[in-house]
């Protein structure tokens, strides 16, 4: 069956000559798929405008004259509303497809209905899998700026400091990174953690090293720090 017009309640005068003169008539309503009436009558009214007249092919022997029906409203199904739960739960099922744009935005969307509900368990998990994405697109200003308002709210959340580590490593500001995976590794050990962690220390250390052997050919003097 059509998808279409599933759920929306048609309401329906009917009778069984074109001059809606009835030898027999009624009205009726129905949705599209439980039985309340023939399935002729169901594909007549599918596309029909409200007000128009269709006649209703193939009907039952017994309605001698043919049968019309007249669409008298069309009441489309409710929209339904998800809660912040459930925009998280969406939005966890396109990560496991990869889709980290579209994931996002379910992220934000429960985001914005917490914003009156003050569920701060639930928000701080939105935020964190909204900051998983916006890794996986490497736009890691936006990383540590969610985790810098997840670590405002509870400063000893691990995953929070672990993403913004990883953000300010891919940001180049090894210290800041050394500092929060430092902290992470502390509450959580872990070893994706242990991993960030030492890749930033040998990306500060490398870092130092260029630094200092550039300064040496510039100024031809020998340093240590």
């Amino acid at each position: 069956m059509d998808p279409e017009g599933v759920g929306t309640v048609y309401r329906i005068d009917y009778f069984e000559d074109e001059s809606a003169v009835p030898c027999r008539s009624g009205s009726i309503e129905f949705a599209i798929g439980e039985g309340q009436v023939i399935p002729q009558i169901e594909e007549a009214v599918r596309n029909l405008e409200v007000g128009n007249v269709v006649a209703v092919d193939n009907v039952p022997a017994n309605f001698s004259n043919g049968l019309n029906v007249r669409l008298v409203s069309k009441t489309p199904p409710p929209i339904p509303y998800l809660t912040p739960e459930q925009h998280r739960q969406k939005g966890n099922n396109l990560v496991m497809q990869k889709d980290y744009g579209e994931a996002l935005l379910e992220y934000r969307r429960g985001l914005k209905l917490l914003q009156k509900d003050h569920q701060k368990d639930l928000e701080i998990s939105l935020r964190l899998n909204a900051a998983l994405c916006l890794t996986k697109l490497g736009r890691w200003r936006e990383v540590a700026s969610l985790c810098d308002i997840v670590l405002s709210k509870d400063a000893n959340r691990a995953k929070a400091l672990f993403r913004r580590g990883v953000a300010y490593q891919n940001l180049g500001e090894f210290e800041l990174a050394i500092y929060d995976l430092s902290r992470a590794f502390e509450l959580e050990d872990d070893q994706a953690i242990a991993r960030a962690l030492e890749e930033s220390v040998k990306f500060r250390d490398e870092k130092k090293k260029t630094s200092r052997e550039e300064f040496r050919k510039t100024y031809q003097i020998d340093i240590q720090w």
